[in-house]
């Protein structure tokens, strides 16, 4: 709730910041407008005053303000949704690899998993930290003995991402600082809605 009421400061501090823009501007630019408005009147002619094209850039203006965030918020919301959906077919793929070889698989070919438009290879960590995983156009996904990770590797949130734990099925959301310089939680607690910060170090990783 308290980042919620933020964000509507914010917003209306943006909306006050435009009208205090208007109103200096018309206060500065009166007398050539009043003339404006006269010739209008003087020859006949019915066009757009400035004072109504002024308002309706300031509409606009309010309307991408409002709008633009929330756009690009849906939009990391879906392509998080897509990350997470694969993510649970890899774990129910874990469990089924377990059962018929009583550990967990650190090699996607080994699972039995529809991944045409991947490439194997290395992506934001280097080949050191994480020589077997895939990547896409949006996001890497790694397979590890005790969690299947992945990370979006471009855009405002390079290096964000989410984890699954292989014997307890618990998710967290990761924020890889080395990647990632945005806000810490910007992610993870204002997208994705996650919990309380876990672990604080080279990722954050919260609770979800």
């Amino acid at each position: 709730m308290q980042r919620e009421n933020k964000n509507v400061v914010i917003n209306n501090n943006v909306i006050l910041n435009l009208f205090q823009d208007l109103n200096r501007f018309v206060k500065q630019n009166k007398v050539e407008m009043l003339k404006q408005v006269q010739h209008d009147n003087r020859i006949g002619q019915r066009g757009f005053t400035l004072i109504e094209l002024l308002v309706v850039v300031l509409i606009i203006g309010i309307l991408a303000a409002v709008a633009v965030p929330q756009y690009e918020k849906a939009v990391m919301k879906s392509r998080a949704a897509n990350m997470q959906t694969l993510m649970q077919s890899i774990a129910t793929a874990q469990q089924v690899y377990f059962l018929a070889n009583g550990t967990y698989a650190t090699d996607l070919d080994e699972l039995a998993l529809g991944l045409d438009n991947f490439t194997k290879g290395t992506v934001l960590g280097g080949s050191s930290e994480a020589p077997i995983k895939a990547y896409n156009d949006l996001f890497e996904i790694r397979v590890q003995q005790d969690a299947n990770i992945a990370y979006f590797i471009k855009g405002k949130y390079k290096g964000c991402g989410f984890s699954v734990n292989h014997e307890t099925g618990r998710w967290k959301c990761r924020e890889w600082s080395k990647y990632y310089k945005g806000t810490a939680g910007d992610f993870c607690q204002k997208i994705m809605k996650a919990g309380e910060l876990l672990v604080d170090d080279t990722t954050r990783v919260y609770a979800m």
